[in-house]
């Protein structure tokens, strides 16, 4: 699984294309409504996201690179970047600016503990009009029985972390929490989404890599028609199991009026080529996510659903 599985991800970088309407300069802080997304005219927001594996270790601390990467995203429909981490020390101004003059926001991870200060990485991006949510973790409970130990720790964080966005005066930026393919995603997402909102989550995903058929959907549709908060395919590796080109009938589908009910958008696994066949685009310097990006056959292929 590509997806990192311990709280706090690491260093890589997403992009998220979000259907959304009204003007991409005029960007309108994202809210949470019911079980939907919403901006601030009441435009119900959907989100359909690329994640592009590892890439440097602050996405946002070179302006240049950024002006490149949002130029190509904003081309292809791109209107959200998701960020594993930051170096909360260096400067994020000019990326946050460049995003948000292209209409794109961000979805930042909130680092990898003890190693990253989650606060710090907050308090760098949050004071940003075009921060969408801020995630709390990954893939931490994975199927295991032991992982499960983790739940408690999970709601703990994100009480503390919920408590100190508004001790710090910040607008009420979503929390959101990531889970895998395994029999206690159901669960988990129960767990962390009930309770008080004080210390629940407010964006559930869902990382799907295997369950890709329309099948599989139905049974995602059934199990989560009522679940209380909004729920995203929050990375979708998806492939030809035949080793043909990925034909992306998932993002079809997930945008489909019926599974619009369900979900708010979706992760399409990834957007820079790491020799996997699956990316978007090829950088110059691909191991860094360096320079001026190519657009590959995927990116034409994705733009067209």
């Amino acid at each position: 699984m590509a997806a990192a599985k311990k709280m706090f991800a690491l260093p890589s970088l997403c992009l998220m294309l979000l259907l959304l309407s009204g003007s991409a300069l005029g960007l309108s802080s994202i809210r949470v409504k019911g079980t939907k997304l919403y901006d601030e005219d009441g435009n119900q927001f959907f989100v359909r996201v690329y994640a592009a594996g590892e890439s440097r270790l602050d996405p946002l601390a070179d302006a240049k690179q950024c002006s490149n990467d949002a130029a190509l995203m904003k081309a292809m429909g791109v209107n959200t970047v998701f960020v594993y981490s930051v170096n909360p020390e260096l400067d994020h101004h000019g990326c946050m600016q460049e995003f948000a003059r292209h209409g794109i926001y961000v979805w930042l991870n909130l680092g990898e503990l003890p190693q990253t200060n989650p606060t710090a990485c907050m308090d760098s991006i949050a004071p940003f009009d075009n921060v969408l949510a801020f995630g709390i973790a990954q893939q931490i409970i994975n199927g295991s029985r032991i992982s499960t130990a983790a739940a408690p720790f999970i709601k703990a964080a994100t009480k503390d972390l919920k408590a100190y966005r508004d001790s710090r005066g910040y607008r009420a930026i979503p929390l959101s929490y990531n889970a895998g393919e395994d029999s206690y995603q159901p669960l988990t997402g129960q767990y962390l989404s009930y309770g008080d909102a004080s210390e629940s989550i407010d964006i559930f995903g869902l990382n799907i890599f295997e369950g890709c058929s329309e099948d599989d959907y139905n049974k995602l549709y059934d199990r989560y028609r009522n679940f209380p908060i909004p729920l995203i395919v929050s990375e979708s590796g998806c492939r030809d199991r035949s080793g043909g080109a990925r034909g992306f009938h998932e993002l079809a589908l997930t945008f489909s009026s019926k599974f619009q009910q369900v979900f708010s958008g979706v992760n399409v696994y990834e957007w820079s080529e790491k020799g996997n066949g699956l990316g978007m685009v090829q950088y110059q310097n691909a191991a860094e996510n360096l320079g001026s990006p190519t657009a590959l056959a995927p990116y034409d292929r994705v733009s067209s659903i």
